[in-house]
Order: C-alpha cells, then sequence, then structure tokens
C-alpha cells in the first residue's frame, strides 16, 4: 500500500496494544485514515494457521472497539475480506474491499 498506492507510512500502525475487557491485546495492523480515524484492519496468521471461526471472532474482538469499515484476515495462503455494510450496519464478507478506493483518493 505504501509503495502502490502512496499511502503515507504515518497512518500504519503496527502491533499495537489494544485494551479488551481488561485484557491487553496487540492488533496486527492498522491504517487510519486523514482524520486518524481507523479504516483498516488486518490480522495476520502464519501459513499453518487456518482461517476460521476462531481467527473471525478475534478480529470481530480487535474490531469492537476499532470499528474499522474495512477488515482482512491473511494466513499469507488464505485471504478473507470483510467490509461494513451502511445499509444494515454489519460486516459482509467481500471478493474485495471496494472501501479501499474511497480512501485512496486521499493519498494520490
Amino acid at each position: 500500500m505504501i509503495y502502490h498506492r502512496n499511502y503515507p507510512k504515518g497512518l500504519f500502525s503496527l502491533e499495537k496494544g489494544l485494551k479488551y475487557n481488561q485484557l491487553s491485546k496487540r492488533t496486527d495492523l492498522v491504517v487510519f485514515d486523514r482524520q486518524s480515524n481507523p479504516f483498516l484492519l488486518v490480522e495476520c496468521k502464519a501459513p499453518g494457521v487456518k482461517i476460521d471461526e476462531k481467527t473471525l471472532d478475534q478480529i470481530m474482538t480487535y474490531n469492537s472497539r476499532l470499528q474499522c469499515p474495512n477488515l482482512v484476515l491473511s494466513n499469507g495462503l488464505v485471504h478473507v475480506y470483510l467490509e461494513f455494510a451502511e445499509l444494515d450496519k454489519k460486516i459482509h464478507p467481500t471478493v474485495r474491499l471496494t472501501g479501499m478506493s474511497k480512501i485512496s483518493s486521499f493519498f494520490i
């Protein structure tokens, strides 16, 4: 994203701490928009880790605090894209992150 979409490096947060129900958690990657709102949450797993309900629960737990409209789960082999839908106010699977075109116009 930094090299192909010209996103400023300062809008990326790697392995940042997060408090959830008095527990210390750590997000893998959060990308912010120019207004400092979380825009993209990425959860990275090792190739041997299945992308399943457990990993989905993990990213949804993090997102309950962050409220990112775009989520990605990946183990390097399987990628799952999720997007917030304004119509029903829910997160849905998607083939690709269509919301990324909205933010890319800020940085080009």
